[in-house]
């Protein structure tokens, strides 16, 4: 395991680590071709991590992918889908980037991979396949993002991460009740994962 955790700990930590892990997301979801789109969100995202308390470094891309939906995954890769960018301003898609940046610091996509039963699989087949852990760690992280659950307390630390940031880059702190608001009710286009798999009752309320 020692071998694992340091080739997670580098996925996650390099600039090589960020790079395999930015084509394996885009190999997952797709990468929306549009200029404006992309820019945007590249806005949004460098004024909310232009600032000193933001310590790790990030790449951020637009997927194609229409229901309301970002995620941060393990080598600091932030997708954001067109989506989410159609259907909420500015302020409210910070809020939600913000919340996501807040994983990314807290490490909280590296400390569920290491605890998922699909990091226990790709053990064994690299075990089986001496040379192939980095492939096969590259593959589990990619699609770990879409089954991770995040529990209460790390939502709540990525809230006041989001906060933080809204505050910080000058956007109206509400916006953020507005997300929640309106994925609460609109659940069908809304992704559980961007809101922490937690049930309606419990988004409303933050």
């Amino acid at each position: 395991m020692v071998t694992v955790n340091t080739e997670l700990s580098r996925i996650d930590d390099t600039d090589d680590g960020q790079q395999q892990m930015l084509e394996e997301r885009q190999k997952n979801t797709g990468y929306y071709n549009n200029y404006a789109y992309q820019d945007r969100a590249k806005r949004i995202f460098e004024s909310l991590t232009d600032t000193p308390d933001v310590k790790r470094t990030y790449v951020v891309y637009v997927t194609p992918e229409e229901d309301a939906n970002a995620a941060m995954s393990l080598g600091r890769v932030m997708s954001i889908n067109k989506g989410l960018m159609d259907m909420m301003d500015d302020a409210a898609i910070a809020s939600v980037v913000g919340h996501e940046i807040g994983h990314g610091e807290n490490k909280d996509a590296i400390r569920g991979i290491r605890k998922s039963v699909a990091l226990q699989t790709a053990v064994g087949a690299a075990t089986a396949n001496a040379g192939g852990l980095s492939v096969l760690l590259g593959n589990v992280a990619g699609n770990y993002v879409n089954q991770q659950v995040f529990s209460v307390s790390q939502e709540k630390a990525a809230d006041e991460w989001g906060f933080k940031l809204l505050a910080d880059a000058g956007y109206n702190v509400g916006a953020a009740a507005v997300a929640w608001r309106f994925c609460a009710i609109n659940t069908a286009i809304c992704t559980p994962m961007v809101w922490g798999k937690l049930s309606i009752p419990i988004t409303i309320r933050r």
